[in-house]
């Protein structure tokens, strides 16, 4: 299971390994409510830590941004690749939301 976490705080670290067992403990509930036989093994994943996860700038709370920004580019089947700087990028991900959302919402 590929994590992409985009603010790797060494800090963190404990609190993530602790998320990450969490979740896959959830994902096997799912997955035994569903009659998933994965279930069983779903404890046992490997989460890989994607590197090079563009980072966001806490001062302007991106998470949610680049939250749509991988499931956009995972949805369609391609890596997150980021050439310019991640607050710019970040920036420009908020106008192309507000246009998209604003848009539908009006029309």
């Amino acid at each position: 299971m590929d994590v992409y976490d985009s603010y790797q705080v060494d800090a963190l670290k404990n609190d993530r390994q602790k998320v990450l067992t969490e979740f896959k403990t959830h994902l096997s509930t799912l997955l035994k409510a569903i009659g998933d036989p994965r279930y069983r093994n779903a404890r046992q994943f490997t989460c890989n830590i994607v590197p090079n996860v563009p980072q966001q700038d806490s001062t302007l709370g991106d998470c949610g941004v680049w939250v749509c920004k991988f499931m956009t580019e995972l949805v369609k089947g391609r890596r997150l690749c980021i050439s310019e700087d991640p607050k710019h990028e970040a920036y420009k991900s908020r106008l192309i939301m507000l246009e998209t959302f604003y848009n539908r919402v009006i029309t």
